[in-house]
């Protein structure tokens, strides 16, 4: 994935936002639900896309805006 895009995904029963070319992940969320809604404030923040992944799989996409 780019810079600047978001990743959701899910390991071990936890939820956690990693926004790619940063080192660290944030979380674990309490719920998929928290999880989603902090990870797109953070693609719209970075102007990029929100991957939402479960352990395997990417279960939604959403793209903020066109990359200049």
């Amino acid at each position: 994935m780019p810079a600047g895009d978001v990743e959701t995904f899910h390991r071990a029963g936890k939820w956690f936002n990693k926004v790619e070319g940063e080192v660290f992940a944030v979380g674990p969320f309490p719920t998929r639900a928290d999880a989603e809604a902090a990870g797109l404030t953070e693609s719209r923040r970075w102007g990029g896309h929100h991957v939402i992944r479960d352990e395997r799989a990417v279960v939604e996409h959403e793209r903020q805006r066109p990359r200049s």
